[in-house]
């Protein structure tokens, strides 16, 4: 079965959403978290364009992210 992963054991949801991501992806191949922070800001970027309050709320996700957790969470 798929197991149930706890908000509560996450510094945020921003967090919980890229480390669920990394969870996602850890079955085909190997993510970089360098990559994806890169693709946050083009994400970022994109979204800013097509509306600020878009953009304003891509960055505050990925200005929410606790890096260093995520390292931690992705050497398990």
């Amino acid at each position: 079965g798929v197991e149930k992963v706890s908000a509560c054991n996450f510094p945020n949801i921003a967090t919980l959403l890229v480390c669920s991501y990394l969870d996602e992806q850890k079955s085909s191949k190997d993510v970089a978290i360098g990559a994806i922070k890169k693709h946050f800001h083009v994400l970022y970027m994109e979204a800013r364009k097509a509306n600020p309050f878009v953009g304003s709320c891509t960055k505050t996700v990925m200005n929410d992210v606790d890096w260093d957790f995520v390292e931690k969470y992705n050497e398990k």
